[in-house]
């Protein structure tokens, strides 16, 4: 039988948390993003209960990216996947929701951030639509909104994180500017600060941004794996941090909260774990965690079946594959951790997964830029490509497809092509190009190819499915972004 790994979530395991908050009485509560449930957290990190699962109905949950405790320890959820609002009691029992999908007042496309200030209104970065939104916290009113798409002051590129500070200033991060923007209590633009980079009051990707009690500033910095403490006007004060699975140290946070007691928590996602710290003494501990026993998965992504139908998995946030019969029974596994100066053998996100009649392997490994080879026992034979936009090399590359005995494609996503090699890593062909038009893509993850050659290809921010010839000849499109049937929203994979 398959083990837990990616589904349903055990008690006190985490898989990529990306919001949490804590509550008058110190309680801690993670928005569990990848296994869709609310999980509740005593003061010393021990598990007390969690609520939601995977669903549209009330008191579902698609994707929570965040939570935040109000005043009277009423719980407000980010319900991103669904475009809404959901208000819990702190034992987990729905009270109400609000927000469905699109752009005009009150609509939501991609909530990510929440904040309270002292008025009693809710802010949510509603990202799909490049601006903040305000609410009444306590009937869900729409308010009013700040912000449009652009660089322009006041306006975003994609908001991220929100805070208010006692004065009722409003702060926001933007991952797409990589800056703060603030303004006034009624929606001015004050001022902005930061700017790309990994020097001390530069941020890549600041997802999230708290305030304290005395209207510090801290700005998670998750692709410098930092949190950076400013002052109101940006001032930089103080880092902590750093890439790594240590105490104290991060991989990719995505969010942080601030008790009343002055301790700040974490949502350390890479790692799926939860760190605590205090001003006076750094860190103090760390909880959750998402287990890496054999047979077991963090976040797998790509699957392939062999002539044997034995199954191979992806098992992404492990940097490992693993193999397993048919009735999901383990059978072995190879890989582990290492960057592009790494030999063969070593992955630092493997996504995409094909297995040829011969038994050979074929894996994509993402943030290596390169397409590595095994044998059906996982002993390295050979690998290509490095990270660039010239023929044959990659640029996170996801998805790869095989024409048994002919080519291999693989979706080179940030060069928005497909490239197509021969079995030992020799150029094809190669097709595509950033756009909307047919046989251009957008963003393209994972792909797939028919017996008789036609290649199926996942062009995912243009919420459609293509169909090319063996030589990228355009066939076929479906899709369209939305929710009717024969719609998609951001598609991922696609088999034949």
């Amino acid at each position: 039988m398959w083990a837990n790994g990616g589904g349903a979530a055990l008690a006190g395991e985490l898989s990529w948390p990306r919001g949490l908050t804590a509550d008058a009485q110190g309680n801690v509560y993670v928005a569990d993003t990848n296994h869709h449930v609310i999980q509740k957290f005593d003061l010393n990190g021990d598990f007390l209960l969690s609520w939601g699962g995977f669903g549209a109905e009330m008191g579902k949950l698609d994707t929570p990216y965040d939570i935040l405790a109000g005043p009277d320890n009423t719980l407000y959820v980010a319900d991103r996947g669904n475009h809404r609002i959901q208000l819990f009691d702190p034992s987990g029992n729905w009270l109400a929701s609000w927000g469905e999908e699109g752009d005009a007042a009150g609509q939501l496309s991609s909530p990510a951030r929440l904040a309270l200030d002292s008025r009693g209104f809710l802010f949510v970065t509603d990202q799909g639509n490049q601006r903040v939104q305000i609410f009444e916290a306590a009937t869900g009113m729409w308010i009013g909104g700040l912000g449009s798409l652009g660089t322009g002051p006041g306006q975003f590129l994609q908001p991220a994180g929100v805070a208010t500070d006692s004065h009722n200033r409003i702060y926001v991060s933007d991952v797409g500017r990589h800056d703060v923007q603030v303004f006034s209590p009624t929606g001015l633009y004050l001022r902005s600060w930061g700017g790309r980079g990994h020097q001390n009051g530069e941020f890549g990707d600041p997802w999230d941004i708290a305030v304290d009690a005395q209207d510090l500033i801290y700005v998670v910095d998750t692709l410098n794996h930092r949190i950076q403490q400013l002052t109101d006007d940006g001032r930089f004060l103080a880092k902590w941090g750093g890439e790594g699975n240590g105490d104290g140290e991060f991989s990719f946070p995505y969010a942080m909260a601030v008790s009343a007691q002055g301790q700040f928590y974490v949502a350390d996602s890479g790692n799926n774990r939860v760190q605590q710290f205090d001003m006076a003494h750094g860190f103090l501990a760390q909880w959750g965690g998402e287990a890496d026993a054999l047979g077991r998965f963090r976040e797998p992504i790509g699957i392939a079946v062999d002539a044997a139908d034995r199954v191979y998995v992806t098992d992404t946030r492990n940097n490992r594959v693993q193999v397993f019969d048919s009735d999901g029974t383990y059978l072995r596994a190879w890989g582990e951790f290492g960057t592009y100066e790494s030999p063969g053998g070593y992955f630092y996100w493997p996504i995409g997964i094909t297995v040829d009649r011969q038994g050979q392997a074929y894996v994509v490994d993402f943030y290596n830029h390169r397409v590595q080879v095994f044998d059906d026992q996982g002993v390295f034979l050979r690998l290509w490509g490095l990270n660039g936009s010239a023929p044959g090399e990659f640029s996170y590359p996801r998805g790869i497809a095989a024409v048994e005995g002919h080519r291999l494609y693989v979706t080179d996503t940030g060069n928005n092509r497909v490239q197509a090699f021969d079995p030992l890593g020799a150029l094809q062909g190669m097709w595509g190009g950033f756009g909307s038009t047919e046989g251009r893509f957008h963003g393209p993850r994972l792909i797939a190819a028919s017996p008789q050659g036609s290649i199926y290809v996942a062009d995912t921010d243009n919420h459609r499915i293509q169909v090319l010839d063996g030589d990228g000849g355009f066939l076929a499109q479906w899709g369209g972004f939305g929710q009717a049937p024969g719609h998609f929203r951001w598609p991922y994979g696609v088999a034949v």
